[in-house]
C-alpha cells in the first residue's frame, strides 16, 4: 500500500512537470522558474513524506528551503523584480548547500 502511494506521488509529479511543459508554451515566461521552483518544493514534499533520507541535517534543510519556496513563489504575484530576486538567491542558496553535501557525502568515500 504504502508503495502505491509513492507510485502515485511520482506520476503526480511527473504530469505536474508536463503540464507546465505544456502550459510554457504559451504562458509568460516568468512561470517558467516559477514552476521549476515549484517542481523543488513538490520534490521535497515527497523525499520527507516517504522518508528517503536519514540524514537530520538534510531533513532540516529540506524542511526550511520547503517553507522559503513557499513563500518565495509567491513573490512574483506582486513584484517580478523581487522574483527574480529571490530565485538567484535560491540558486546561490542551494549551490552552496549542494557543495557541502558533496563535501560530506563523497571526500569520506575518496579516503
Amino acid at each position: 500500500m504504502k508503495e502505491d502511494k509513492r507510485v502515485l506521488q511520482v506520476f503526480e509529479l511527473l504530469a505536474y512537470l508536463a503540464s507546465s511543459a505544456r502550459g510554457l508554451l504559451d504562458e509568460p515566461r516568468e512561470y517558467g522558474p516559477l514552476r521549476c521552483l515549484d517542481a523543488m518544493r513538490r520534490l521535497i514534499d515527497f523525499v520527507l513524506e516517504a522518508k528517503l533520507i536519514d540524514d537530520l541535517e538534510i531533513i532540516k534543510y529540506f524542511e526550511e528551503l520547503r517553507k522559503k519556496l513557499s513563500k518565495g513563489i509567491i513573490t512574483l504575484m506582486y513584484s517580478t523584480e523581487e522574483f527574480k530576486k529571490f530565485v538567484v538567491e535560491v540558486n546561490v542558496e542551494f549551490s552552496g548547500k549542494v557543495t557541502s553535501i558533496i563535501e560530506k557525502y563523497y571526500s569520506d568515500t575518496a579516503k
